[in-house]
C-alpha cells in the first residue's frame, strides 16, 4: 500500500500528531473504543479499589476523562499517568490535573514498589504488550487488583495488515512530512492473550467488545467492513480477598 520504505520508530515521533484526527482517523476511532471500555469498567465497580492508581501509556489520559463521568471521590495525589514518551504525556492539559503524577517511565520497569497498585488501566496496550509487561503488573500489583487492558480488535489487525503487507506485530503511520513510521504493536488472539495473563497471575473476568456500529462520528476508511474495533480484557491479580466488579 505504501512505496515508501517505513522505519522503525517509537512514539515520540507520532505524538506530535498523534491525536490529530484529520491525520489518523484510526486512532482516533481507537480510542473512543478504549474509552468506552474504560468507562463502563470504572462504572461497575462496586468499591473504589485501594493503593496507586495508574494510568499506563497514558498520552491523552483515558482515565481522567472516564472518571469525569465517574461518581467516585477519590483522592488524585493516588493517580499517576505513566507513558515513556515525554511528548505524549504532554497530550493531557494540564487544566485537568487535580493531584494526579506525571511520570516518565518504561512500563515494564515502573519506579513502584511491590504490590503498591490497586487498579491499572493500559488503553490500547499493544505497543507493549509483552511477557515482560505482564510480569511488572503481576510485581506491582497488589492482591486482588484490577486491570482495564485494552487492544484493537485482533480481528480488525489480521485482516487489515495482512492487506497493507506491513508486520504483524507493528502498526503503520503516515506522517504530515511523507515520513512512514513503524512502532510496536502486539495484538494476540484472545485466548493467547488471556493466557499472557494469567502466566503473570492475573484471572481474565471479563471480556468485552466494541464494534465499530457503537462508534460515534466519523469512520476511518480502515475500520469501513470490519465488525470489531477494541477488546477490552478486565483481570484481577489473584492471591486473597478480591476487589469486587
Amino acid at each position: 500500500m505504501y512505496e515508501r520504505l517505513a522505519t522503525r520508530s517509537t512514539y515520540e515521533a507520532l505524538a506530535a500528531e498523534y491525536y490529530d484526527s484529520s491525520r489518523h482517523p484510526t486512532c482516533a476511532n481507537f480510542r473512543q473504543a478504549s474509552l468506552l471500555v474504560v468507562t463502563e469498567f470504572l462504572e461497575s465497580a462496586r468499591h473504589s479499589p485501594t493503593g496507586l492508581w495508574c494510568d499506563l501509556g497514558a498520552g491523552d489520559s483515558v482515565l481522567l476523562e472516564a472518571m469525569d463521568r465517574n461518581p467516585w471521590r477519590v483522592d488524585h495525589r493516588r493517580i499517576m499517568l505513566i507513558d515513556a514518551s515525554q511528548r505524549m504525556l504532554l497530550h493531557t492539559p494540564r487544566a485537568r490535573l487535580r493531584g494526579e503524577r506525571l511520570v516518565l517511565a518504561q512500563v515494564d520497569e515502573l519506579p513502584l514498589p511491590d504490590r503498591s497498585v490497586g487498579l491499572v488501566i493500559a488503553s490500547l496496550g499493544d505497543p507493549y504488550n509483552l511477557p515482560s509487561f505482564w510480569h511488572e503488573l503481576g510485581r506491582v500489583a497488589e492482591i486482588g487488583a484490577v486491570v482495564c487492558y485494552t487492544t484493537p480488535s485482533y480481528q480488525w489487525a489480521l485482516s487489515y495488515r495482512t492487506v497493507e503487507g506491513s508486520p504483524d506485530d507493528r502498526a503503520r503511520f503516515l506522517l504530515s512530512d511523507g515520513n512512514i513510521v513503524e512502532v510496536d504493536s502486539i495484538i494476540l488472539p484472545p485466548e493467547r492473550q488471556v493466557r499472557m495473563c494469567e502466566n503473570s497471575g492475573f484471572v481474565v473476568d471479563q471480556i468485552v467488545e466494541i464494534s465499530v456500529s457503537q462508534l460515534v462520528g466519523p469512520i476511518s476508511p480502515k475500520l469501513k467492513g470490519f465488525d470489531k474495533a477494541v477488546t477490552g480484557f478486565v483481570c484481577r491479580r489473584l492471591g486473597g480477598c478480591s476487589v469486587p466488579l
